[in-house]
């Protein structure tokens, strides 16, 4: 039987702990999952690095494998205020704590200067024209790699609030982000 792969959130919760706990001399925040399964076992990671933004803690959401969508919905292609810095974009990294308020989130934020957001008409790279489930946003993300790369950019995102016949993309910048490979067993061993 083969081994059992990671969900999406297991990925990204994961990813973040790996990236806070070996850092490879990158002062990072966290890390950015390349939801790519391939043969061999090995994932990218995308480490964020503190220049990129912060890490902060929202309340009220939702704990599943659809959070980015919930947290997109709640931005609405806003920018974020957070301490007085603005941020136009973030997703969750996927450790939650059920508080007397509901649950709380670990949230990376990133500023504008780290990201160059395209649009890309729906339907391109598979994006989906709605994004209101995991599989949608697996499917996305997925696409968005492949642009970006295509793109000489490290990795991306999309915004999961999508409201038209677009969707924007979160470009991540070589300077703020650096992409390496990592053994699945080594991500497991951060369980």
């Amino acid at each position: 039987m083969p081994p059992r792969r990671p969900s999406m959130g297991d990925l990204f919760r994961l990813s973040y702990r790996y990236a806070v706990r070996n850092d490879h001399g990158i002062a990072t925040i966290g890390a950015f999952p390349v939801i790519n399964y391939t043969p061999d076992f090995n994932f990218d990671i995308i480490f964020v690095k503190n220049s990129a933004g912060t890490i902060t803690t929202f309340s009220n959401m939702i704990h599943d494998d659809y959070a980015i969508g919930f947290l997109h919905n709640r931005f609405r292609h806003e920018n974020i205020i957070h301490d007085n810095v603005t941020y136009v974009t973030g997703f969750p990294n996927y450790e939650f704590s059920r508080t007397e308020n509901g649950i709380d989130g670990g949230v990376i934020l990133l500023k504008p200067e780290a990201v160059e957001i395209h649009e890309l008409r729906i339907g391109t790279y598979g994006i989906p024209s709605r994004i209101t489930n995991h599989a949608h946003v697996m499917q996305a993300l997925h696409g968005v790699d492949q642009y970006a790369k295509e793109n000489q950019f490290v990795g991306g995102m999309v915004d999961c609030f999508i409201n038209s016949y677009v969707a924007r993309v979160f470009l991540f910048k070589e300077e703020y982000f650096v992409r390496q490979q990592v053994a699945e067993w080594r991500l497991k061993q951060e369980e």
